[in-house]
């Protein structure tokens, strides 16, 4: 993974490891690690990011999805 095609703090996405559970409500408030709705375009670039997909990367690639996501509701949350 090269986390520095993505600025801070959308990298520290990089550095979290699997989340715990894998319920959502459950995942940790990604807005303390900075992210905000200024953010929602570069996050949406890691959700597509053809590093996390294929074969290869399967695991990966629906984890960094799903955190992404994650990101992404908590973005949308605080900006509305």
């Amino acid at each position: 993974m090269s986390a520095a095609i993505y600025s801070s703090p959308v990298d520290k996405l990089l550095t979290l490891g699997k989340p715990e559970s894998v319920l959502p409500e459950k995942w940790p408030n990604y807005l303390e690690l900075g992210l905000g709705p200024e953010h929602i375009p570069e996050l949406i670039r890691m959700a597509i990011d053809p590093e996390f997909r294929g074969p290869e990367a399967e695991v990966e690639s629906e984890l960094s999805s799903r955190m992404t996501n994650g990101c992404l509701k908590n973005c949308h949350q605080s900006s509305g």
